[in-house]
């Protein structure tokens, strides 16, 4: 019997032994702790647009970079680099703000910043360009890369970009003429009338909420032509009621007629106006404006 249990007081004997042991070993070893984040910077492109979303030749576009410190230490001066594609046109070397100082060294803008605090928020950069090329699919996209001296928690988002469509532009077109016999149709040897050499009206292309209007120029022989984006518009004419008139619209051949028609006289001036005009990509409308000169009397 005694020398069946010695074995098993001696094995027990040892793995109390090792249990005191390691439970020494926990004590004398602390648990790891977590690793203290340092202390830095980290300046983001929290936001980067560009509007209007759909753009068409000659439109002016807007570029918008907001820029961040999202870390927890103040930071160095801070440089945002913005770079156009080649269909848009840089209007200005410089932001319209108080806090960006910028340059250009083509294709881009380089725009610095005095550092920004723990949490500060840059004033928005903004960049105004116009839109010089392109054609029906293409996708512009403006790119936006910040930098700083400093070193940061993260340069993962230091950069940001945006894009417009370019799309199909519907054209309206007409001509300005002198209906010197009144009779409602424009005649070979009538005067054509251009916005430059005769004064005292204007002509403009509106939406018909009156949101948009663009000022028509018309040439020398009396043509204008005015690109557009799918809407809805109607021409607009003004005219001095002491020197201009209007002719009768709609007389006779549609296409040698005034397709505007008179509502408004005052002492300031005298205002007619075209039906609504259904503009879609690649379509073209004309609304030809006769003037007559204002009766004598």
């Amino acid at each position: 019997m005694r020398t069946t249990l010695l074995p098993n007081r001696r094995r027990l004997r040892a793995a109390l032994v090792v249990l005191v042991l390691s439970s020494a070993v926990a004590v004398l070893v602390p648990p790891a702790q977590a690793v203290a984040k340092p202390r830095r910077p980290d300046i983001a492109i929290t936001g980067t647009t560009v509007s209007p979303a759909e753009v068409i030749m000659g439109d002016l576009v807007d570029i918008r970079v907001e820029v961040a410190n999202v870390g927890i230490a103040a930071s160095d001066p801070v440089t945002v680099t913005v770079t156009p594609p080649a269909t848009l046109r840089k209007l200005s070397d410089n932001a319209s703000s108080q806090t960006w100082h910028c340059f250009s060294i083509a294709p881009s803008w380089t725009c610095s910043h005095a550092g920004l605090t723990p949490g500060e928020v840059a004033e928005t950069l903004n960049l105004p360009a116009e839109v010089v090329g392109g054609s029906p699919g293409d996708v512009l996209t403006v790119t936006a890369a910040a930098t700083t001296t400093s070193r940061e928690l993260s340069t993962a988002n230091n950069n940001g970009e945006a894009s417009v469509n370019f799309i199909e532009a519907g054209t309206i077109r007409g001509k300005v003429w002198l209906d010197e016999d009144r009779d409602g149709q424009r005649e070979p040897g009538e005067t054509a009338l251009s916005s430059v050499a005769y004064g005292f009206w204007f002509l403009r292309i509106e939406t018909p909420d009156g949101i948009q209007s663009i000022q028509a120029v018309v040439d020398s022989d009396g043509n204008y032509a005015v690109a557009l984006k799918p809407n809805q518009y109607l021409v607009q004419v003004g005219v001095y009621p002491a020197q201009w008139g209007y002719t009768t619209p709609d007389v006779g051949d549609d296409a040698t007629d005034s397709d505007v028609t008179p509502y408004f006289v005052g002492e300031v001036n005298a205002l007619a106006r075209s039906d609504v005009v259904e503009v879609t990509g690649g379509s073209e409308s004309v609304i030809d404006v006769g003037l007559t000169y204002a009766a004598v009397g």
